[in-house]
């Protein structure tokens, strides 16, 4: 008796997306992507310049803070390791896509997307964000099959093959928002000092630079909402979200 570890191959299938179309179902789940990590090394000595920022961070609203923490490396090797982070894609969305042939072929993109009939279940293909310029591979998690006319109905793609994972689970590398007290004070402390300020007027999340002085681009969180100036703390704000939770 055997297991295999996956089934499937790489049909070298590949399809684009950037925006939900008739019968295109996309979702993107951002909860577990880092754009800025701390790392800390041996006897906790932090990576010199505390942090790394991924190339993507300017992708999203505002950066998805992480710790990175392996007391068995040396505080000159913490930048290497945070860097293969990102090139195994901790920066990126898992992604979710969902194909309906039914409705797109009755779309003027169906032959961008025809090509996800010739997968079959657990085929790697290869996915690309058009806005963001990345790209994953994703699996055939499911279908829905016409036996009477003997094709597919529907196609589903998601669960990003990722090394991420399997590193963190054989405990190679440990990749934590928090691990011990010591951890979540490190990463409190870097929060506060400089990429986010906490004032009587709300919260002030820095991008450009780690203070509300010098920043020239800064979402406000408050009273009013969400709001972002591209012209520093005293420039003109852009409501981005009211105080319900409503895009404006």
């Amino acid at each position: 008796v055997s297991m295999k570890t996956s089934i499937g191959q790489d049909r070298g299938v590949a399809i684009r997306y950037g925006k939900n179309l008739v019968g295109l179902e996309i979702s993107e789940d951002i909860s577990e992507v880092a754009t800025r990590i701390y790392a800390y090394g041996k006897d906790g000595v932090a990576m010199s310049g505390g942090y790394r920022d991924s190339p993507y961070i300017n992708s999203y609203l505002y950066p998805k803070i992480h710790v990175f923490e392996d007391s068995s490396l040396a505080y000159y090797e913490l930048p290497d390791a945070v860097q293969n982070l990102f090139a195994e894609g901790c920066d990126l969305p898992k992604v979710n896509i969902k194909a309906n042939f039914q409705m797109l072929t009755q779309t003027e993109e169906y032959k961008e997307y025809a090509v996800l009939e010739e997968v079959q279940l657990g085929d790697v293909v290869t996915v690309s964000n058009v806005k963001m310029g990345f790209h994953k591979k994703a699996k055939v998690i499911s279908y829905k099959w016409d036996c009477l006319l003997e094709q597919y109905n529907e196609v589903e793609l998601g669960d990003f093959v990722a090394d991420l994972t399997s590193s963190v689970t054989s405990g190679e590398k440990s990749f934590l928002t928090a691990v011990s007290a010591s951890t979540e004070v490190k990463q409190v402390f870097n929060l506060v000092n400089g990429v986010a300020t906490i004032t009587s007027q709300g919260l002030y999340i820095c991008i450009d630079t780690n203070s509300i002085d010098t920043a020239t681009k800064i979402y406000h969180f408050g009273s009013s909402g969400l709001r972002f100036s591209s012209n520093g703390i005293n420039g003109t704000y852009k409501t981005i979200l009211d105080t319900n939770g409503n895009r404006v």
